[in-house]
């Protein structure tokens, strides 16, 4: 609709959770009990079976985002992603540890807008859903 490129980066993509994938959490609880127990437990260090760490998937997206607004530096860029992503980004923003308890809300289809300044991310915007009508607001 605005005649902009779209460009994919899998630098975006939610973590990779390996074998829990296509599972839901009491599957997992039930047939990877050992490795759930880990998972739970928030070390940034642990990687699921075939998947990635909390802090592997924070380093892929910073890279990728970092490379995004180098790529688009003294401009704008919007980038259309995850939850996972959006919430490492806050974290990341606000110096946040991967193991910290996780104090902030994450809303469906939300604006969350950071500013990339001296290698350095900053959050300008969190949780801004005014572009949605009552009806989309499903998760209040």
């Amino acid at each position: 609709a605005t005649g902009l490129d779209i460009n994919h980066h899998t630098g975006v993509r939610e973590r990779n959770y390996g074998i829990f994938e296509g599972h839901t959490f009491a599957e997992v609880e039930h047939v990877f009990p050992e490795q759930f127990q880990l998972y739970r437990a928030r070390d940034p260090h642990f990687a699921i079976e075939g998947g990635e760490s909390a802090i592997q998937f924070r380093d892929r997206i910073i890279a990728a985002l970092a490379e995004i607004a180098r790529r688009h530096a003294g401009g704008r860029a919007a980038v259309v992603t995850h939850g996972g992503v959006v919430g490492s980004m806050y974290r990341v923003a606000l110096e946040l540890p991967l193991d910290a308890p996780r104090v902030y809300t994450t809303r469906n289809a939300s604006v969350n807008q950071f500013r990339f300044e001296a290698d350095r991310w900053v959050l300008e915007l969190w949780g801004d859903v005014t572009h949605l009508n009552d009806e989309s607001l499903d998760d209040a």
